[in-house]
């Protein structure tokens, strides 16, 4: 026990003899390099004078700071959709049995062109309505014109001939009814000239392309019961494609109706079609949290196909004018901006800046920058590290 409490003294008396200097020392041995714990630019003049041979070697070249409404590409994700009057949905009119298929998934079809017909009580009630009306309404005009004669010679009365009279409107609202509902089930009047000169009826319901395209869904088999308004199936044409454009919310304030774009497919970007924004929609989309951007793109020869992806790059264009230079004059300094400003021949200043928009060409500054102001676009890493070096010479 009193062997360890002698050791304890010991240690306590050399530790109390070690000298001040020894301990600075020891402390500025641990301390951070200048480059680290200097202040980035302040407390000194910033400044960056390059000697004659410097400036022969560095060929440095400056763009000149301008406010102006800049237009920038801003390049943002679509999708490739059918245009809305590019898309028609097979559907059945009326309930009935799919009897007849004259087209099946992958058929190009005509506008018109019959795909497929229905077997439809309904369908032939409708048919046979129709025709009795169109006999009443032959019989109430023949009596009506007998009427109007017989009146003339003074032979028949005015009430009857009133009575005449709406019997031939109600004959004609009735025809015109069932007329209607053979419209809504897209009967043209070929099709019923065509039965009128039948012996005997059928009822089967022609159904027909309403549109130019192919058959890109094919819903119905032979035979197969379906109800009123059921999907059959589903044509498109590809002649003009909806794009639909994704774009960050901070860059809403860029995206104007009417602006041009071009529409490029990821596999081949240097090739696009230049179409211009058709509507945007200002709220977030709740699956994709972004702006929705729509625009229409006529497709020669089918250049894309509904669902795929590709990038829609728009003309942005601000507000207000503001002030924008290339992006590669801009220079991480910490976790600040910086540009180099030329003040004299091989003089320059290190210059902290508030950045905007980068589209990667591109940089919008909001603070820093004032118009007339030349930054240097080239050799920024060389500057940047004769900056950091005559930071050393002041440390």
């Amino acid at each position: 026990m009193k062997t360890l409490l002698l050791f304890v003294m010991f240690t306590m008396l050399i530790a109390g003899c070690s000298s001040p200097e020894q301990n600075s020392t020891a402390a500025r041995e641990q301390q951070p390099p200048p480059s680290i714990i200097r202040d980035t630019g302040e407390g000194r003049s910033g400044q960056i004078r390059l000697s004659p041979e410097q400036v022969n070697t560095l060929k440095i070249k400056t763009f000149t700071a301008d406010t102006a409404r800049v237009a920038f590409p801003l390049s943002i994700p679509a999708v490739a959709e059918a245009a809305p009057d590019y898309l028609s949905i097979i559907s059945a009119p009326i309930e009935g049995i799919i009897n007849k298929i004259y087209a099946h998934e992958g058929d190009r079809v005509k506008k018109g062109q019959l795909i497929m017909e229905m077997e439809s009580l309904e369908f032939a009630r409708i048919l046979g309505d129709f025709f009795t009306s169109e006999a009443n309404l032959r019989f109430s005009a023949e009596q009506l014109e007998r009427v109007k004669q017989l009146y003339a010679k003074k032979i028949k009365s005015k009430k009857e001939l009133q009575e005449a009279n709406t019997q031939y409107i109600q004959a004609t609202t009735a025809r015109n009814a069932y007329r209607a509902q053979l419209n809504a089930l897209g009967i043209t009047e070929a099709d019923l000239q065509t039965w009128r000169q039948q012996s005997s009826l059928h009822a089967h319901l022609p159904i027909r392309s309403a549109i130019d395209g192919i058959i890109s869904e094919h819903m119905a088999d032979l035979g197969q019961a379906v109800q009123r308004y059921q999907r059959l199936g589903k044509i498109i044409n590809n002649g003009m494609v909806l794009v639909r454009g994704y774009a960050a919310p901070e860059d809403g304030i860029f995206i104007r109706r009417g602006v041009s774009a071009v529409v490029s497919r990821r596999s081949d970007p240097q090739t696009g079609i230049t179409t211009s924004v058709h509507s945007y929609v200002p709220a977030l989309d709740e699956q994709n949290r972004s702006i929705v951007v729509i625009t229409y793109v006529g497709n020669p020869p089918e250049w894309l196909s509904p669902g795929r992806n590709v990038r829609l790059t728009l003309m942005a264009r601000p507000d207000q004018p503001v002030i924008s230079i290339p992006a590669r004059a801009v220079i991480d300094d910490g976790n600040k901006k910086a540009v180099f400003v030329r003040i004299a021949d091989g003089l320059y200043r290190k210059v902290m800046v508030k950045t905007g928009r980068n589209n990667g060409k591109q940089i919008i500054i909001t603070q820093g920058l004032t118009p007339g102001d030349r930054v240097a676009v080239n050799q920024v890493f060389t500057l940047k590290a004769l900056d950091r070096f005559s930071a050393y010479g002041e440390e």
